[in-house]
C-alpha cells in the first residue's frame, strides 16, 4: 500500500492518543507527500522526535526529524526508536517499541505469569475455577472457549478471544500486541502465535528494544498440531492451516493453507 496525504495524515492523528513516545511511519513514502504533509509533521512530532520509514528495497531508512529550529530531513541506517514508541504502517497495524525490562511491563508479566501457574496447576474436573482465572487473565473472553493444559502467554490482557474457542494441549501465545482469535477456531496441540519479534539490527536489540505487531485469526479456522503464527499475520475465517506449517504471510479466507513457509494449497469455494 502506497501511503497518500490523506491516509497518512489519518493514521499519524489517530494514533496520537496511542503512543507513548514518537510516532513512526514504516511504508513506502513518496518524498512529495512528505514535503506535503510537513505542516502536519511539525504539528505531530515533539522537538527531537521523528517521523521515519524503512525502505525494503536498499535496506536504508529515511526519516524526518523535529529540532528546535524546525523540520530536518536525515538519512540513517538505524531505525531511530526507543522504548515507547509506537510504529503505524501503512495499512494501520500499531507494532509497540518496549524496553523488556521495564518496570510496568515486568509487574504486568508477573501477574499473568501469576495466573498461568495457577491455571496450569487446575485439574479437568475444575471447570468453574479454570473458567475464574481465564476471566481474569484473558482480555476480552467469549462464552464456551476453552484452553487445555499446558498453556502460556505473556500478559493476557492482549488476548480476544470468540466465542467457542477451542485451544489444545501446549499452546503459546505470545501477546505483546494484540491476537484476536474469531469465534469456533481450534488451535491443535504445540500452536504458536507470536505478536513479539526483535529488532534485526544488533544495536537496539543489545538495548533490549523489542517490537510486537498485532495477530488476527480469523471465525472458524482450523490450526494443525504445531504450527507457527508471525507477528503482523492475518488468516481470514474458515481456513484450514497444515500441521507444521510456518505461517510469515496473511492467509485468506476459506482456504487451506500449509507449509513452511505457508501457501494456499486449495480454495474452499
Amino acid at each position: 500500500m502506497i501511503l497518500t496525504n490523506d491516509n497518512f495524515e489519518k493514521n499519524v492523528r489517530s494514533n496520537l492518543k496511542a503512543g507513548k513516545g514518537d510516532i513512526h511511519i514504516t511504508e513506502y513514502v513518496p518524498r512529495e507527500i512528505m514535503t506535503n504533509c510537513r505542516l502536519l509533521c511539525e504539528q505531530v512530532i515533539p522537538v527531537g522526535g521523528s517521523i521515519g520509514k524503512h525502505i525494503h528495497k536498499n535496506e536504508t531508512e529515511f526519516y524526518l526529524i523535529r529540532s528546535g529550529a524546525g523540520l530536518v530531513e536525515e538519512k540513517t541506517g538505524l531505525f531511530p526508536v526507543k522504548a515507547g514508541d509506537v510504529v503505524v504502517t501503512g495499512h494501520g497495524e500499531m507494532h509497540s517499541i518496549d524496553e523488556h525490562h521495564d518496570d510496568e511491563l515486568t509487574m504486568e508479566r508477573e501477574r499473568a505469569a501469576d495466573l498461568v501457574y495457577e491455571f496450569n496447576a487446575t485439574r479437568d474436573s475444575e471447570v468453574d475455577k479454570r473458567h475464574t482465572l481465564l476471566q481474569q487473565l484473558v482480555g476480552k473472553l467469549g462464552d464456551g472457549c476453552e484452553i487445555k493444559t499446558p498453556f502460556k502467554c505473556d500478559y493476557g490482557y492482549n488476548l480476544e478471544l470468540g466465542d467457542r474457542v477451542f485451544m489444545n494441549y501446549g499452546c503459546i501465545l505470545l501477546d505483546c500486541n494484540k491476537i484476536i482469535i474469531g469465534a469456533d477456531t481450534l488451535l491443535a496441540p504445540g500452536v504458536q502465535i507470536s505478536a513479539a519479534y526483535h529488532p534485526t539490527d544488533y544495536e537496539p536489540r543489545l538495548r533490549k528494544l523489542e517490537a510486537a505487531a498485532p495477530v488476527i485469526i480469523g471465525k472458524n479456522v482450523w490450526i494443525g498440531a504445531g504450527a507457527i503464527i508471525c507477528p503482523g499475520v492475518t488468516i481470514g475465517d474458515h481456513t484450514t492451516i497444515g500441521a507444521g506449517s510456518i505461517v510469515t504471510k496473511d492467509i485468506p479466507a476459506k482456504v487451506v493453507a500449509a507449509g513452511n513457509p505457508c501457501r494456499v494449497i486449495r480454495t474452499l469455494d
